[in-house]
């Protein structure tokens, strides 16, 4: 039962962290596809509003 537990919580791991690399490079595309769409020293004039 245990050697199950353990090998689960790594495949749990592992799975979280593919799912921040795919969220963070989702999140990375988005804000260059935004910066593209603004003029050049449009960024900044204001600072980015906190989520």
């Amino acid at each position: 039962m245990r050697l199950t537990v353990v090998l689960l919580s790594q495949e749990m791991d592992a799975g979280i962290q593919a799912w921040q690399l795919r969220w963070q490079k989702l999140q990375e595309k988005e804000r260059k596809q935004k910066n593209a769409l603004k003029p050049k020293g449009a960024s900044l004039q204001r600072p980015l509003p906190c989520q």
